[in-house]
């Protein structure tokens, strides 16, 4: 009896404190001096000892006036202590300040388990328990100032950062009335997510809601605009503003002007989507006028091959669009077409083919010569233009009352003559 007293004497006596001998945790953060609206990222280390944690959780941060994103395990790195394998790991998350001032992220807390020696007559041969245990990380504090209202341009953005804008507009000659496409991108490092797209706004352009798309460093804009007249010579300069926490100052990008050329619409003319560039000729030399003759041959043998490939592109594959070509009869059968692919587009409830569908037959009406000008065939291009860069959405019961008023148009119910 007197050993066993021993014993169990001897095993409660190494008995500690598992926080103090398993593991340490800090906490640190990317930027400890920032501007309202920055966010910064938070990371929490733990060194684990020659203990083994088990069923680690993930940090619990105290904060007030920020926001504090969810908490990933960005790292888990083996290592040796004092002779033993341990475990390092990192968590990170986004930390978002919502007030200017002072402000104290922590403490954080981590909890796991750990494996000890049982207490009882069992830990002297190897028996161990489960216990609960719970690192903290001390406080750290986040300098936060507020932009400065000197200097601020009229048209800031809201975001901070670096940034770059780059502007591109197609296609650069066109008639009156076709669609321009602007694409602005803006990337660097900083709050994009909180950007707004810059836009054209000027009353020679008709102007439609661009189309946004984002990433963590990246904003994309795709905005169509109609040019309303011929005096049009170029893309007005967008503007851009932002404020550079690197420099701490107000910073405006702008783009260079796009020269364009807008032409009258000929009659007959068809409506070159937009990014499709017809085939350019140059004008023979007088001592090459000789061989004019083969070029037109050698441009009506490819026509008609490429026709035969857009048929059997078309048959191959119901998703792919048919080129708009000059030929009446060509032009009678990509209309059906167009028609056709809309109807299965309906179908499936597709609302951005059946309108870009909608918007390709009407480019070929529009480019007969014997249809007078008409206010509802006009109609019908800004419905479909304005549904599919999102000024306004259509279901399934307007694109039936859409199509309907397509086909009661009967451009086509005659053939064309001789």
């Amino acid at each position: 009896m007197l050993i066993i007293c021993c014993i169990l004497l001897f095993c409660s006596s190494i008995v500690v404190d598992a926080a103090e001998t398993v593991g340490v945790m800090s906490m640190s953060v990317e930027k400890s001096r920032l501007y309202l609206g920055e966010s910064t990222i938070a990371t929490i280390t733990l060194l684990t000892g020659a203990e083994r944690v088990d069923n680690l959780g993930y940090p619990v941060l105290a904060v007030k006036k920020a926001t504090v994103g969810e908490f990933i395990l960005s790292d888990q790195h083996e290592y040796m202590h004092e002779g033993r394998s341990a475990v390092r790991y990192r968590f990170t998350a986004r930390v978002t300040p919502l007030d200017s001032g002072v402000i104290s992220l922590g403490p954080a807390r981590l909890a796991g388990e750990v494996l000890e020696t049982a207490g009882d007559s069992t830990g002297f041969f190897g028996g161990t328990i489960s216990k609960k245990i719970s690192f903290e990380a001390p406080k750290v504090d986040l300098v936060v100032l507020p932009l400065p209202t000197v200097g601020r341009p009229a048209g800031f953005s809201g975001v901070i950062g670096r940034l770059n804008m780059k502007v591109s507009a197609e296609p650069a000659s066109l008639s009156l009335g076709t669609p321009l496409t602007v694409k602005t991108s803006i990337t660097g490092s900083g709050n994009i997510s909180k950007a707004k797209c810059p836009e054209v706004d000027d009353p020679d352009f008709k102007c439609y809601p661009p189309r946004i798309r984002r990433s963590d460093n990246m904003l994309l804009c795709t905005q169509v605009v109609i040019p309303q007249n011929t005096s049009i010579t170029s893309l007005p300069p967008l503007l851009f503003s932002f404020f550079n926490s690197s420099t701490a100052r107000y910073e405006s990008l702008k783009s260079i002007s796009i020269p364009l050329t807008v032409l009258e619409r000929k009659s007959g003319q068809a409506s070159v989507p937009t990014g499709l560039q017809l085939p350019k000729f140059q004008e023979s030399k007088p001592l090459v006028q000789f061989f004019r003759w083969w070029q037109g041959l050698l441009f009506a043998v490819l026509s008609v091959i490429t026709l035969f490939l857009v048929r059997y592109i078309k048959n191959v594959s119901k998703d792919e669009m048919p080129f708009t070509v000059n030929n009446s009869a060509s032009q009678r059968l990509l209309y059906a077409e167009y028609l056709q692919i809309a109807e299965d587009a309906l179908s499936i409830n597709d609302v951005e083919k059946f309108y870009l569908s909608l918007f390709r037959a009407l480019e070929i009406i529009e480019s007969k010569t014997d249809i007078a000008e008409s206010s509802e065939i006009n109609l019908l291009f800004e419905e479909c233009i304005a549904v599919r860069y999102g000024r306004r959405k259509s279901d399934h019961e307007e694109m039936e009352l859409v199509l309907g008023r397509m086909k009661s148009l009967q451009v086509f119910a005659q053939p064309d003559a001789a």
